[in-house]
């Protein structure tokens, strides 16, 4: 029996940086997916905003998350490609690494702590002194006493960019996105979950709220 038109798999709300990341992967496995978003699809108005964010396998705040982030370094070049594939334009890349340069004052723990966890996984990092790190980044006045860590794996993501791809990417797999379509409400049902918006009613087997700002609003009811 075919599937009724507002009848999805999953559906998903909001589609910034986690969202259009959830419907790519879903609908690049099958599943038939609806994202929503309440504005244009990226927008200025979202956790992704801002034009760049740093991306680093350093992690000073946990080392645990340091083999997840050398897992993403496949993801990002996947995520090129497949967008590359389906008509992105090539020469404006995602991802770019220029190195990242860590510095603090005596005991720092970004560098200390950074230094620890990236050279644990094998990470390549290399510690410099002050008198170093001047040498090698004269833009920066660092006092004597300071120390630095340079990763030259490292660099920043263009985070609109990653949306509009993962996005273009869903599409080409089936994926529906409605964009500048507020969500209303949600309520499960016998069979998973009906969403209510602006334009019309939607069910599916499952829901997930990546909504940034906005989920609080919408998962009330969870009582988180």
């Amino acid at each position: 029996m075919s599937q009724q038109p507002n009848t999805y798999s999953t559906i998903v709300i909001g589609v910034g940086t986690m969202g259009s990341a959830a419907c790519m992967h879903l609908a690049s496995r099958g599943e038939r997916v609806l994202g929503i978003d309440r504005y244009p699809v990226p927008h200025n108005l979202g956790s992704h905003h801002g034009g760049s964010r740093i991306i680093r396998d350093c992690y000073f705040e946990l080392p645990d998350y340091v083999p997840l982030l050398l897992r993403t370094r496949a993801g990002w070049e996947a995520l090129e490609r497949e967008s590359i594939k389906f008509g992105a334009d090539a020469t404006f890349p995602l991802v770019h690494r220029p190195g990242v340069l860590y510095m603090g004052a005596p005991g720092s723990e970004v560098v200390g702590r950074s230094h620890a966890s990236g050279a644990g996984h094998g990470v390549p990092c290399e510690p410099l002194d002050a008198r170093a790190a001047r040498a090698r980044f004269p833009q920066f006045n660092i006092p004597d006493d300071w120390s630095a860590l340079f990763e030259p794996g490292s660099g920043f993501v263009r985070p609109e960019r990653a949306v509009a791809a993962a996005v273009r990417v869903a599409r080409a797999h089936g994926a529906d996105i409605h964009e500048g379509e507020r969500v209303i409400e949600w309520s499960e049902t016998a069979n998973g979950v009906q969403v209510r918006t602006d334009r019309g009613t939607y069910e599916a087997g499952s829901l997930i709220i990546t909504a940034g700002a906005w989920t609080p609003s919408l998962a009330r009811t969870l009582g988180v």
